[in-house]
């Protein structure tokens, strides 16, 4: 079973792995949490980026930077970048590396993983995601190249993979005063979710709430998805006795129908609530919908 801490590393070893294009202490890093390792490439070609949003985020920084390197600091504005900053992370970097800064965090990263980390640091991500984040932006304080990375969600996070183009920014003098990162969810369900009109709430194998899509967040007053662990009926007031595992949904095909009462918007409102299984990135989830036009009879 994995662990919560992370193996016996720090950054210094980890700087050490990723300068060196990743190597065992990555590996054994991710894999103490039953996690593939991270892939890691300096100075992505435009022909390694297959995401399109990381893609045409390239091409912006490209016409600042024709040959992939740093991006001069009189050139960064974030009004050049303002159909990316959904999708975009801007971090100072404090004392020489000691620290990485939030002053940008954008809102759709935000709504995917539940929290903003606006004027956060990098550190204060805990655990193993925490010390790969901050190794990579201490390894480009030396390397003082792009870096493209591609690393397996937490379980918390109703996404494959995070898929990151990591672009510095200097001072005349040479030094990295900033870093921008376009941070993206590797998750083709998303999108489809989000635009469906009825609320639908994906929850793992413990009933654990893993992903609200925006009618969900409407029906229940909630602006983002829960920056913490809740079950159905913490989020949604709705209490719903499941007796089958969502392997079990999953094999049989089943769909189940109940009527159930909840409040939204102080009103205390009839649903039907509708539950299937379905089978993602090798894990079993609950996908419950919700109506409120109840079919007569």
């Amino acid at each position: 079973m994995a662990s919560d801490s992370p193996p016996d590393l720090n950054t210094v070893d980890l700087v050490d792995a990723l300068l060196q294009g990743a190597g065992t202490r990555l590996r054994d890093l991710f894999e103490a949490q039953n996690s593939k390792a991270p892939q890691i490439q300096w100075s992505p070609s435009l022909s390694d980026l297959s995401n399109q949003l990381i893609l045409d985020f390239a091409n912006t920084c490209r016409s600042f930077s024709p040959d992939r390197q740093p991006i001069a600091e009189a050139d960064f504005h974030l009004s050049d970048f303002e159909r990316h900053l959904p999708w975009m992370m801007v971090l100072e970097v404090e004392n020489n590396g000691e620290a990485f800064r939030y002053s940008h965090y954008g809102m759709e990263i935000a709504k995917v993983r539940g929290l903003s980390m606006q004027g956060k640091t990098s550190a204060d991500f805990v655990g193993h995601i925490g010390l790969f984040f901050t190794s990579c932006y201490r390894a480009i304080l030396q390397r003082k190249e792009w870096l493209l990375t591609e690393h397996f969600a937490p379980k918390k996070i109703f996404a494959r993979t995070w898929k990151r183009l990591i672009v510095p920014v200097t001072n005349p003098a040479g030094q990295i005063t900033r870093i921008v990162v376009m941070n993206v969810p590797d998750n083709e369900l998303r999108a489809g979710l989000e635009i469906i009109p009825d609320p639908v709430m994906v929850l793992d194998a413990d009933q654990i709430l893993r992903y609200a899509n925006t009618a969900a967040r409407r029906l229940f007053d909630k602006e983002q998805f829960p920056s913490r662990d809740l079950s159905l009926f913490e989020y949604s007031g709705i209490d719903l006795d499941i007796n089958q595992t969502p392997a079990d949904l999953v094999r049989s095909h089943a769909v189940h129908d109940k009527l159930c009462l909840a409040t939204s918007n102080n009103m205390l409102r009839d649903f039907l609530v509708t539950i299937r299984g379905a089978r993602l990135w090798d894990h079993d989830f609950y996908v419950i919908t919700l109506r409120m036009d109840i079919p007569k009879g």
